[in-house]
């Protein structure tokens, strides 16, 4: 238990952003912020339509019936695929870009991404996955919408309450979620994609993010075992 504790506090440090500044506007602004046009805030969700247990059974939506699958429990999922999408916008009043002041038109983002997960400890799932991002303004006449890939490969999701405890299965120790990652996100140009005067460009970035998860379904019979 002593070795798993480390290795979460370790992946967590790593996964800590070291440009965070005091003018990013706190930890929820922070979440989904990009060097250029940022930061983001909004929702998402993800739904798991398959998992693999230990035994190699499948189910789909991972719906297990516990008198049909005997190791129907968190700590018995070791195979999890998901299908995710969020909406984003930036903050009211914030300027796309750091040398364009006084643009500070929203800019919206609607984010698609299927993740892989694998089960290393009933309280700790490690995923990858690959995404589209698709950029959109606010009014007539602004930049016209456009799509960037994104790759993750280092997405972490750490259940709380279900560490160093073997009551595992009650639904509230598996209610909330801490969730982190990194994702290379595709070249932008403010000109080109934003059609403004900023000199911003990038050929692509690693994007660090933060969210704290609330697992609902945790509540539904036959819904087991799965972090988020």
């Amino acid at each position: 238990m002593t070795r798993t504790r480390l290795l979460i506090l370790v992946c967590v440090c790593a996964l800590t952003p070291t440009m965070a500044r005091a003018d990013d506007g706190g930890w929820i602004e922070w979440l989904e912020k990009m060097s250029g046009p940022g930061p983001f805030w909004g929702a998402g969700g993800y739904v798991r339509f398959y998992c693999i247990d230990k035994d190699n059974r499948g189910a789909a939506f991972c719906w297990r019936n516990p008198a049909k699958y005997p190791n129907a429990r968190p700590r018995d999922e070791r195979h999890i695929f998901e299908f995710g999408a969020g909406y984003f916008k930036t903050f009211d009043g914030k300027a796309r870009f750091l040398d364009t002041p006084d643009d500070t038109r929203t800019i919206h983002v609607l984010r698609i991404e299927p993740r892989y997960y694998y089960r290393v400890h009933q309280a700790f799932d490690v995923g990858v996955g690959v995404g589209l991002r698709r950029y959109s303004g606010e009014e007539t006449g602004d930049f016209a919408p456009f799509t960037r890939w994104s790759v993750t490969p280092a997405s972490l999701v750490f259940v709380p309450g279900a560490l160093g405890t073997g009551d595992t299965d009650s639904p509230w120790r598996r209610l909330v979620k801490l969730h982190l990652e990194e994702s290379w996100i595709g070249g932008i140009s403010a000109a080109r994609d934003f059609k403004g005067v900023s000199k911003y460009e990038t050929d692509g970035e690693l994007l660090s993010s933060v969210s704290i998860e609330f697992d609902v379904l945790v509540f539904l019979k036959g819904y087991k075992g799965l972090v988020r």
